[in-house]
């Protein structure tokens, strides 16, 4: 079957959780399908010189955008007094609306034409438009319910622009998105959780839930034994919710564990900005470790991993890739939505600041309890969210 898949960003480098579902489903599915690909690119093209995809991908199209130009933002003023989400005006660009219609066109007279189109993200859904003169199954990837995101985000953002897009995509996205799905011949969920959601608002929706994964070679188990009382916090502080949980857990959660340990250490490892990245390192606990190709090393030193979400949606890779290499993760609930964990057996959830301190220092002091929750976590991962086993399931959608 020939496959487009359209999505936001380039699937590579592997350096946020979209990225690394999407490359890893493309890797085994195309042992069965003819995958094409076409995304946004707002970095250099030479990136696909790079990418691994190419032996994936029977095509491969980037189309150079300046997301963030300040005649971008005058031309999106209109999209303050209309009814679709600024999200979804932001990242829609005329010349990738013609990449892909070129695409499909020249496909459409060959007898290798396209059978299905895949959109990834809600707020892709503009290029819709698009596809639909086409005669092509469409699907819609659903990696967060972004009538359920946009919420948290507008509670968790500082007051100033970023704010009141929030808020107005908050109100939008309730009726847009689900409107959207409607439109679509089929819709993937992360989560049972979002599936289950989304069909109690429209009942006749097809939905199929195809989990994130892990690779279980890649993230093994170490024998290298981890630095005493050390935390780690894994992801992209140029993300808002992400900055959220990591400053509510400097300022109100890791003073209250110190008091408990005085040589505790976070560790943070992720993308962020210089001015940032200095406000951080003003604590003398606090190591920003920044961007790194190989988050593995980072894994297998720390004792305890935090994930201190606030906001947000989706399901965490990085969650994934701790209880792959048999770390033990504590938790909010909106943290570790949409994976398939039980407090107390192989994940501690914890949604109060004293909740939070009082589950980490026990991982930290508890050898007992720490050795129980990280074996029961790889287990859980080997049984439910192999990158293989969930490729075959999205090929049996495709099917």
């Amino acid at each position: 079957m020939n496959i487009l898949i359209i999505t936001p960003k380039f699937p590579y480098p592997l350096d946020d959780g979209h990225k690394i579902r999407l490359f890893n489903l493309i890797k085994h599915t195309s042992k069965n399908h003819r995958i094409s690909l076409i995304s946004l690119c707002d970095s250099p093209v030479g990136a696909i010189h790079e990418s691994p995809l190419q032996k994936y991908c029977e095509v491969i199209e980037l189309v150079k955008v300046n997301k963030y130009s300040m005649k971008r933002f005058v031309k999106l003023a209109p999209a303050l007094f209309s009814n679709t989400p600024i999200s979804a005006k932001f990242l829609f660009f005329p010349k990738m609306a013609e990449k892909i219609k070129n695409l499909l066109q020249v496909r459409a007279r060959s007898p290798r034409s396209y059978s299905l189109v895949q959109i990834e993200h809600s707020y892709m859904g503009l290029y819709l438009d698009v596809i639909k003169e086409f005669n092509v199954r469409k699907i819609l990837t659903v990696h967060n319910l972004e009538f359920l995101r946009f919420p948290r985000m507008f509670k968790a953002s500082r007051p100033g622009g970023r704010k009141l897009a929030f808020f107005i995509d908050s109100t939008r996205m309730c009726y847009w998105e689900p409107e959207l799905a409607k439109k679509f011949d089929h819709i993937i969920t992360v989560s049972e959780r979002d599936k289950e959601t989304l069909s109690a608002i429209e009942p006749e929706l097809n939905i199929s839930v195809i989990p994130n994964g892990v690779s279980l070679e890649y993230f093994s188990p170490s024998v290298i034994p981890p630095e005493p009382n050390s935390l780690l916090w894994v992801g992209s502080l140029l993300y808002e919710a992400n900055k959220d949980a990591v400053i509510y857990f400097i300022n109100s959660i890791l003073p209250l564990i110190n008091k408990e340990i005085p040589d505790v250490k976070l560790h943070i490892v992720g993308k962020i900005t210089p001015k940032f990245e200095n406000k951080l390192k003003k604590y003398k606990n606090v190591i920003v470790e920044g961007y790194v190709s190989d988050v593995r090393p980072y894994i297998e030193r720390c004792e305890v991993f935090i994930v201190p979400l606030r906001a947000g949606g989706g399901t965490r890779l990085k969650i994934l890739e701790a209880m792959a290499m048999e770390k033990p993760v504590v938790s909010t609930s909106i943290g570790c939505e949409g994976i398939d964990v039980v407090h107390g057996k192989n994940i501690l959830i914890a949604d109060t600041t004293k909740d939070f301190v009082k589950e980490t220092v026990q991982l930290l002091q508890n050898k007992e309890v720490n050795e129980k929750i990280k074996k029961s976590a790889r287990k859980s991962v080997e049984q439910k969210y192999n990158w293989k086993k969930i490729a075959k399931q999205l090929g049996t959608i495709y099917s």
